[in-house]
């Protein structure tokens, strides 16, 4: 590349009367004077506002627990920020139709029963598995009333309460494992690659985390375009058993800006002993 794209962090000057003491001093020694072309170019500093993008962990798990179907809600048994084991129950749907829509099952079950006791006729039998089902059916509906945990992790967000009535399919709780995070990071598409270790900055602590797989970058990564030619995303996976990190903590990149940018020569950037990078400004 021609020009490069740095954050400018520190500039050397070199001012006109060093430039005349430099050639005094040639002069003086007796050695013809080098002319000495300077091209000039106006340095355009740009705000890093349109390259903040949000980086965030998440939960490699999440669910959205919904109403089956419609109903009021009758009952919740826990709030935001608990941790539960699986299968706990966590509301109810109001259920009492259901239940008696079971209940008118198990009737009719048992009269078909009676009717084959006392010699019906070869339907009945039939009658019997007809009934059968029906008292499952009935079963099954008043069990999709109770509301439980997916498995091991935190209720995050209660979105409906007791007396609202939900549609079918509508959240009524979010819930997430936290025992693995991940997060979608920027990065360029040569230097990382599915299954490598990478260190992540979290916040104030960095931690270690893994490549799971390269994809195409999502919209709001396209403004890094403008600083890098070959952009990806990195679906990164941090494990997190003993909980110290949790779902909505922010995480850094290097790739995304925090301070003003211009665009330079490659010939004006060099590097210190110390392997940083300065700039020379005439």
């Amino acid at each position: 590349m021609l020009r490069s794209l740095v954050l400018l962090c520190g500039l050397l000057m070199t001012s006109p009367d060093m430039a005349l003491a430099q050639t005094g001093t040639a002069e003086a020694a007796g050695a013809a004077p080098t002319p000495v072309t300077v091209d000039r170019e106006a340095l355009t500093l740009r705000a890093p506002d349109a390259y903040r993008i949000p980086l965030v962990l998440r939960a490699k798990r999440h669910v959205a627990v919904s109403a089956p179907a419609n109903g009021v809600l009758a009952d919740l048994f826990v709030e935001a920020g608990q941790s539960l084991k699986a299968q706990f129950e966590l509301g109810r749907l109001d259920a009492q139709e259901l239940e008696l829509q079971l209940e008118h099952a198990q009737a009719l079950l048992q009269v078909a029963q009676a009717e084959a006791n006392a010699g019906g006729t070869p339907a009945a039998q039939e009658r019997i598995k007809a009934a059968e089902i029906a008292v499952k059916l009935a079963e099954l509906r008043v069990g999709h009333c109770s509301l439980r945990m997916p498995f091991d992790g935190v209720v995050t967000r209660i979105l409906a309460q007791p007396g609202n009535f939900v549609p079918g399919g509508q959240p009524i709780l979010e819930v997430v494992d936290p025992s693995e995070l991940t997060v979608l990071l920027p990065i360029e598409r040569d230097k990382a690659k599915a299954g490598d270790d990478i260190t992540l900055q979290v916040e104030n602590r960095t931690m270690p985390g893994k490549v799971t797989a390269i994809v195409p970058p999502p919209a709001e990564f396209e403004p890094l375009r403008d600083l890098f030619l070959s952009l990806a995303g990195a679906l990164v996976t941090v494990p997190n058993p003993g909980g110290q990190l949790m779902v909505g903590q922010s995480v850094v990149s290097e790739m995304i800006p925090r301070h003003p940018i211009a665009e330079v020569p490659n010939a004006a950037v060099h590097n210190t002993e110390s392997g940083q990078r300065r700039i020379q400004v005439l």
